[in-house]
């Protein structure tokens, strides 16, 4: 009896520590995610599982943006035809999901100003705002994502070249699509990430302050080598300390 008694209570208080606003209890594990804009053009999502204040495992994922799918260089020329391009070489209108954006700036070479209307604001800002970037990443991961006609039918993009079979779903995810690939002297992507994943789990955010510098050895948090190089290093830690904070 004397038992059941402690069993129940040591769930009670569990069931406490979980339910409890803002609790992080020690030997319960959270898990947060948070989205946003990485890279200038591209949207992140950072995944954060922790016990306590004990960061237990952090995982990065990154989709890239409309600078890289709506390219004319990278769409098949059948699935092209009727679609107006700017000179810049973009699909002048695209949607995601029920999102329409239209290119206001026919000049840009490395992105247009993708813009919902003429006076709002641009796709980079659109993402900056959690909910959007989350939006965006599940549509692009449903492969619900288009290129439109001049008359904004859909035109589905076929891309010109492939990526190991890739689904459309799949294509411009960093993780999958061989972006910035490393070697031997160069991290890459994935090695960049991986590195970051790996100060984090081991020191945690408690040292990190947003103003570190990049130094000739790459990255270093409070007197600790974190290993990365990448430029936009306070993107991904940025997106991290957002997701621990949410861990509920």
């Amino acid at each position: 009896m004397k038992k059941t008694i402690i069993s129940a209570l040591a769930l009670i208080l569990a069931a406490m520590c979980i339910t409890a606003s803002g609790c992080s209890c020690d030997g319960v594990k959270q898990t947060g995610t948070a989205y946003g804009l990485v890279h200038g053009y591209y949207v992140g999502q950072a995944t954060v599982e922790r016990s306590g204040d004990k960061i237990v495992s952090v995982k990065f994922e990154e989709t890239e943006g409309p600078s890289s799918w709506a390219k004319r260089t990278n769409i098949k020329d059948e699935k092209a035809d009727g679609v107006d391009f700017t000179t810049g070489g973009f699909a002048k209108n695209i949607s995601i999901g029920s999102v329409t954006f239209h290119a206001t700036d026919d000049e840009g070479t490395k992105t247009p100003a993708y813009k919902q209307t003429d006076d709002g604001v641009t796709f980079e800002e659109w993402v900056k705002t959690e909910e959007n970037a989350k939006f965006y990443i599940e549509h692009m991961a449903a492969g619900d994502y288009r290129i439109l006609k001049s008359d904004l039918s859909a035109a589905d993009p076929d891309f010109s070249t492939d990526k190991d079979g890739l689904k459309k779903g799949e294509r411009w995810l960093k993780s999958k699509n061989g972006y910035w690939s490393g070697n031997a002297t160069v991290l890459g992507w994935k090695g960049n990430i991986d590195r970051i994943s790996d100060y984090l789990v081991r020191n945690g955010i408690g040292g990190y302050t947003g103003e570190e510098t990049k130094g000739d050895g790459g990255w270093t948090i409070n007197g600790v080598e974190t290993g990365a190089t990448l430029v936009d290093f306070h993107d991904y830690m940025g997106l991290a300390v957002r997701a621990f904070e949410s861990a509920q």
